[in-house]
């Protein structure tokens, strides 16, 4: 199982999209997450994988995590743009804003005093008509994140213009590792 390109389109934003490009979904990719010692098992284990999210609204785009209240949210208005994942009520593991408008890249700014601390987050959006739709769908099929699957890929976020794909199989003791220049997408 990869991640699909995205052709289905949602409801414009137009602070982010051209009319009629704004994809119904997208996924936030977490890395670099520790727990500290207020962690607790409810909490669930520090978030550092690739989420999906749908659009919910104009420029909001949301989804679960594995506990029944956990949630991941990116969101884009007038005042610029910010990553929340909470893996539990009033419990935040990350949080990342920035004053620039539809910004992709965030670095985790005030995630819950004690409980969690550092990590980075990567919005992507894989739409047909984002960048080179051939190559987005590429690098979508090698992401996998079924776990009776031996092989596994990942997009870990490293500044704001690059990704670091992943692509390890325990089987055949193979850890692949692939920068790559999101500006050239």
């Amino acid at each position: 199982m990869g991640i699909p390109l995205d052709t289905e389109f949602g409801t414009n934003c137009s602070r982010c999209f051209p009319a009629g490009e704004t994809p119904k979904h997208g996924y936030i990719s977490i890395a670099g997450i520790i727990a500290l010692g207020g962690w607790q098992e409810r909490f669930g284990p520090p978030p550092n994988r690739i989420f999906a999210v749908t659009q919910v609204s104009g420029c909001q785009w949301s989804g679960v995590m594995n506990s029944p209240n956990g949630y991941i949210t990116y969101h884009a208005d007038d005042s610029g743009s910010y990553v929340v994942v909470g893996p539990y009520p009033g419990v935040y593991a990350f949080r990342g804003g920035n004053a620039t408008r539809c910004k992709t890249y965030f670095v985790n700014q005030n995630p819950s005093a004690g409980v969690f601390s550092g990590g980075v987050a990567r919005v992507l959006f894989l739409s047909g008509n984002t960048g080179n739709a051939a190559e987005l769908q590429t690098v979508a099929d090698l992401i996998n994140h079924d776990t009776k699957d031996p092989a596994k890929a990942d997009f870990l976020p490293v500044d704001e213009t690059h990704l670091m794909a992943q692509f390890c199989n325990q089987k055949e003791a193979t850890n692949i590792l692939v920068k790559i220049d999101l500006d050239e997408l």
